[in-house]
């Protein structure tokens, strides 16, 4: 499982958090994880702040009738219609090249998942192509208002997305139970909570969490002000990977939401194997 931290695959996005000019703070990032099912393809590209919900772009490989597509979900101004509902979205660069695709409605009232507009794309749509023209798109959907989104620095993320999404079987190699990272030695009690919050993001390191547990587990991020920021959750035996920083730590949780250990990113620290057993805390 791959999860923008915005873990992945879930992303939470008010319409209201997106301004009509590119926010602070984003960036393109690309995600392809292993997996078995060569039908099931876990390939994404993201624009968004990471370890952050704040997703405005997110496109996920697809294989429809034996052929993979890109799945794009962008958050926009739904204007006022139902989930469901058939529009034509806009995008144009501001010099005279532009292209409009069919889309659908989606996120109305949810609480989880970007409001806006989903398109099914082929990896050859010419969209594609009109990101990588300009630093910044504008688009809109009939009667919306417009948003805009930062292209800048797209290309690497989104052709090793549609190199990756065209060959998945290529590009990620089946996991099986010996290629599990063993335990990792460099966890800690969550006697550690109220002590460690993120310091800053001056080193970034990207890592890979495994649960090698037979449970679900949690993944919240301590950021700067001591703050819990749920990054997404993971069954037994799948992973997740997050766009850190050295410094920042993250508390593992339970299914209810109860610690059970804690792990400080390090320099060069690419994975990190959640091994910490479930405990009873009780009836909750």
């Amino acid at each position: 499982m791959i999860r923008f931290p915005l873990i992945l695959a879930s992303a939470v996005l008010a319409v209201s958090s997106v301004t009509a000019t590119a926010q602070q703070g984003y960036s393109w990032q690309h995600y392809a994880q292993p997996s078995s099912d060569p039908f099931q393809p876990l390939v994404t590209l993201v624009y968004g702040v990471p370890e952050t919900d704040d997703i405005q772009f997110f496109a996920s490989c697809q294989i429809g009738a034996g052929m993979p597509y890109a799945l794009v979900q962008i958050a926009a101004d739904t204007a006022g219609l139902p989930n469901g509902a058939a529009v034509s979205m806009s995008f144009t660069d501001g010099a005279g090249a532009g292209t409009i695709l069919d889309g659908s409605i989606i996120g109305v009232n949810a609480e989880f998942g970007i409001t806006g507009v989903e398109l099914a794309l082929e990896l050859e749509d010419g969209l594609f192509n009109l990101m990588r023209a300009r630093d910044v798109l504008s688009y809109a959907i009939p009667g919306g208002q417009g948003f805009e989104i930062g292209t800048a620095g797209v290309a690497g993320p989104m052709d090793q997305f549609l190199t990756t999404c065209a060959d998945p079987v290529a590009g990620a190699a089946p996991v099986t139970g010996g290629e599990l990272p063993p335990p990792a030695p460099d966890a800690h009690g969550c006697e550690m909570l109220g002590q460690v919050l993120s310091l800053n993001g001056n080193q970034p390191q990207q890592i890979t969490l495994t649960n090698m547990t037979d449970g679900y587990r949690g993944v919240v991020w301590i950021d700067y002000n001591g703050d819990f920021v749920d990054m997404g959750a993971m069954n037994a035996g799948e992973s997740m990977t997050i766009d850190s920083y050295v410094t920042h730590p993250f508390m593992i949780t339970d299914g209810p939401g109860n610690c059970l250990e804690v792990m400080v990113t390090t320099g060069g620290q690419s994975s990190f194997a959640i091994t910490a057993p479930g405990q009873f805390f009780g009836n909750e």
